[in-house]
C-alpha cells in the first residue's frame, strides 16, 4: 500500500492527525507541541489521544506514556521506535488506570468524548499541570462525525489559562476572526493544580506577649494559607475563645477567610508539633515560632520562589532573613554548608541579597510536606530540630533556598517558649544525636525493625542502596548492626518503620517498592 494511503487510513477519516518518524510536521502540530515543550511541568507525562506519538519528539526528556483507544495507532507508535522513555498503550480513557502525574496532555480529545467534560474533572485529580486543546465555538457537524460536543468556549473550562491556535499554528492571545484562510480557531490552555499552604504556630507560654502578634501578622499576609493551626503546648493549655483580644483576631481570621484550629499538643516538643503539620495532608507548611513576626509580603515571595522557579520541583524548603532585634542589619557571607555550622553564623540571621542554595535552615519556612520526617528521638526541647529536619530534605536530593525581600523579625521573648526548659542534660542529649547523624551523613541509615520476611524483601533492593549503614532484627538474612544499637545513636526510631510509613503513605504497590522509597 502506499504510504500516503496507509497514512490517511489511520487519521480514520480525519478523527486524527498522523505522522510517522521522519516525517515534516504541520504548522498547527508543530506550535501546538511546541507550546507544550515550554509549559511541562516535572518529568512524568501522560497524553491522552497520542495518534502515532509523533507529539513525544518535541517534548524534550520527559517519562511519556501515550495511550489511544485504537489499537492500530498504538501498534505505529510502537513500531517508530521513538525512544526508551516513551511507551505507548492502548487503552480508553474511561477505564483506564490513572496514576498520578505531572503533567497530562489532552490536545483535541475532549471533544471527542461524549462525557468530555467530566473526563476533564476528573484529569485534573491525576495531574499537577493539564494542558489541553479544543476546537472553539465549532458548530455541529463542522469537523465530522467525530466530534461529540460542539460550541466549547472559555467558560466550559473554569480556571484554565487560554490562548488561541489559528488554523496556520500562530498562538495569541486575542481570538483570529474566521475567514478562508482561517476556518476554525482552537482554544489553547493550561491548568495548575492548586497547591495548599498550612501555616502551623507552635507555642507554649506566650499567650499574652507574642503570640497575638504572630498571629496578627499571619491574617495581614498578603498571601493568604489555606489553614491556620496552632498547636497549644502549655503546661496548663487554656480555652482563649472567650478571651478579649483572642476573639477579635479569630473573628478577623472568620472574615478574611482564613480557616483555624487550635489544637491541644501532647506537651512532647515542637519536633512532634512539626511533624502533625507534616503530615496533615496539605501541600506546603510554613512553620512559624511564637515570637516570629513575618513581615506582610513573607508567605508570598517565600510561595512564588518554592512553586515558579526554576525546576521548581526539586525546591523541597524556602527562607528568608530571620532577624532578632537590635542586632545590627548586615549581610553575612555564610556558606550555608552543614560542615560550616560550628564555623558561621547562620545565613539567614542577616539581610539577603539575592537567592543562595543552602544545605540547612533556621527557625521559620516554607517546606514542602510529606518528604522528609522530623526527628521524633530528640527530647522536648527539639534542639537542633529545623537543622535535622532541613538537611534531611537536602539528603533526599531537594533543593533548599534562602531569598530576599522576605524578613522575618524574631522577637526571641525572654519568657515562655517551646523551648523553655532549662535541663542542659537535654540539650546535650539533643546534640550527640544530631552529631550522629552528622557522623553517618554520607550514609544511607537502614534500620529494619520488622519480620523476618520483611527482612528477606528489602534484601533483593539492598545493592540499589547508596553506603548503607543498617541496623537489623535478623542478622543472618542481612548483615547489620543490632536495633539497640540504632536506638543508642538515634533515639526514636519510628521514621524507619516501614508499615507506619505505608500507612502514612495509603500504599498499595509492592513491600520491595515502599523500601525504596523510604531509603532512595
Amino acid at each position: 500500500m502506499d504510504i500516503e494511503q496507509y497514512k490517511h487510513e489511520l487519521k480514520n477519516n480525519y478523527e486524527r492527525a498522523v505522522f510517522l518518524k521522519g516525517d515534516e510536521i504541520e504548522a498547527r502540530e508543530t506550535a501546538r507541541y511546541s507550546w507544550a515543550a515550554k509549559n511541562i511541568l516535572g518529568k512524568k507525562v501522560l497524553e491522552i489521544g497520542c495518534s502515532s506519538g509523533y507529539g513525544f519528539q518535541f517534548l524534550g526528556v520527559v517519562d511519556y506514556t501515550g495511550i489511544d483507544y485504537d489499537k492500530r495507532i498504538i501498534d505505529v507508535a510502537n513500531q517508530q521506535d521513538w525512544h526508551p522513555n516513551a511507551k505507548f498503550f492502548h487503552a480508553d480513557i474511561n477505564t483506564f488506570e490513572l496514576e498520578q502525574y505531572d503533567t497530562i496532555i489532552a490536545f483535541e480529545v475532549i471533544e471527542h468524548l461524549d462525557n468530555g467534560l467530566e473526563i476533564i474533572e476528573k484529569l485534573k485529580k491525576h495531574c499537577k499541570r493539564l494542558l489541553i486543546t479544543v476546537p472553539h465555538k465549532e458548530p455541529k457537524g463542522f469537523w465530522g462525525e467525530h466530534h461529540k460536543l460542539h460550541g466549547l468556549t472559555e467558560y466550559n473550562f473554569p480556571n484554565f489559562k487560554f490562548n488561541y491556535i489559528n488554523e496556520e499554528g500562530r498562538i495569541s492571545k486575542y481570538l483570529e476572526a474566521l475567514s478562508n484562510e482561517n476556518h476554525c480557531n482552537l482554544l489553547i490552555g493550561s491548568w495548575d493544580k492548586k497547591e495548599t499552604v498550612l501555616c502551623s504556630i507552635a507555642t507554649r507560654g506566650r499567650y499574652h506577649s507574642t503570640l497575638p502578634m504572630v498571629i496578627q501578622a499571619i491574617l495581614n499576609q498578603t498571601k493568604l494559607p489555606d489553614k491556620l493551626v496552632i498547636f497549644d503546648d502549655n503546661d496548663e493549655p487554656k480555652d482563649l475563645r472567650q478571651d478579649f483580644l483572642y476573639a477579635h483576631l479569630f473573628y478577623m481570621l472568620d472574615v478574611k477567610g482564613v480557616p483555624w484550629e487550635w489544637k491541644f499538643a501532647g506537651k512532647k516538643g515542637q519536633h512532634h508539633i512539626h511533624q502533625a503539620a507534616n503530615t496533615a495532608g496539605y501541600d506546603w507548611v510554613w512553620r512559624v515560632d511564637d515570637d516570629a513576626i513575618p513581615e506582610p509580603n513573607v508567605l508570598e515571595e517565600l510561595y512564588t520562589y518554592a512553586t515558579t522557579a526554576y525546576k521548581s520541583e526539586s525546591i523541597g524548603a524556602v527562607g528568608g532573613s530571620v532577624i532578632t532585634p537590635p542586632v545590627p542589619l548586615q549581610t553575612l557571607n555564610s556558606t550555608g554548608l552543614i560542615e560550616n555550622i560550628e564555623k558561621e553564623p547562620n545565613v539567614q540571621w542577616g539581610m539577603l541579597n539575592w537567592v543562595k542554595q543552602v544545605e540547612h535552615l533556621y527557625c521559620s519556612f516554607l517546606y514542602r510536606a510529606g518528604i522528609n520526617d522530623y526527628h521524633l528521638g530528640l527530647s522536648r526541647v527539639a534542639h537542633r530540630e529545623e537543622t535535622l529536619f532541613s538537611y534531611g530534605l537536602h539528603l533526599k536530593g531537594y533543593r533548599l533556598l534562602v531569598i530576599p525581600d522576605a524578613i522575618t523579625w524574631h522577637l526571641k521573648n525572654p519568657t515562655g517558649g517551646i523551648r523553655s526548659e532549662t535541663n542542659a542534660a537535654l540539650y546535650d542529649k539533643d546534640e550527640q544525636i544530631f552529631q550522629n547523624f552528622l557522623k553517618y551523613k554520607d550514609r544511607t541509615i537502614v534500620v529494619l525493625n520488622c519480620g523476618m520476611g520483611d527482612h528477606v524483601v528489602f534484601k533483593s533492593i539492598i545493592n540499589e542502596l547508596k553506603n548503607p549503614l543498617i541496623f537489623t532484627c535478623y542478622p543472618e538474612i542481612v548483615d547489620g548492626e543490632p536495633i539497640s544499637k540504632a536506638i543508642e545513636l538515634f533515639g526514636n526510631i519510628d521514621r524507619w518503620n516501614i508499615y507506619q510509613k505505608m500507612a502514612q503513605w495509603e500504599w498499595t504497590e509492592s513491600l520491595q517498592d515502599a523500601f525504596r522509597k523510604l531509603y532512595k
